[in-house]
């Protein structure tokens, strides 16, 4: 896996550059699909949801979302099928978020979360792929079912 979709919000903004600098350095693709410029008023849903259909259409990418709490984008990307993207306070809930959980996209706080914790929560995340076993297994597949009868 060596393509990620970044999308931030103003919240997020700040720390785009270290986090793209530090994807590119682990000879990551990044695709930067936030603002260019700080903008004040931008919306975090409308970085989440682009993050959001391209992984849907690149299942083998994944993504990195930031707003000031990590929340927003998080529901927001989440509202997509296939999509499984929680928040990670902590390098054991990005670890688990892919072995465990077979995320696709993480969610990060800018806000309360350092810039250099940000960067090793982004590496617990990448560093840890999912390792499918049968509980696992049995888990996506109960999360799909219930998407198949939720999304219409």
């Amino acid at each position: 896996m060596s393509t990620i979709y970044l999308g931030y919000d103003h919240g997020g903004f700040p720390v785009r550059e270290a986090i793209i600098s530090h994807l590119q350095g682990k000879n990551y693709t990044v695709h930067d699909l936030g603002n260019k410029a700080l903008d004040p008023t931008d919306d975090y849903p409308d970085f989440a949801e682009k993050v959001a259909i391209r992984i849907q259409k690149d299942p083998q990418a994944l993504g990195i979302l930031l707003c000031r709490s990590g929340t927003g984008v998080s529901i927001v990307a989440n509202k997509f099928k296939g999509i499984r993207a929680p928040l990670a306070m902590t390098a054991q809930q990005a670890r688990a978020a892919r072995l465990d959980d077979d995320a696709n996209i993480l969610c990060l706080s800018a806000e309360l979360t350092p810039s250099k914790e940000i960067l090793s929560l982004i590496d617990e995340f990448l560093d840890h792929p999912y390792l499918p076993q049968p509980r696992f297994e049995r888990r996506k597949q109960k999360i799909s079912t219930i998407e198949q009868h939720n999304f219409l």
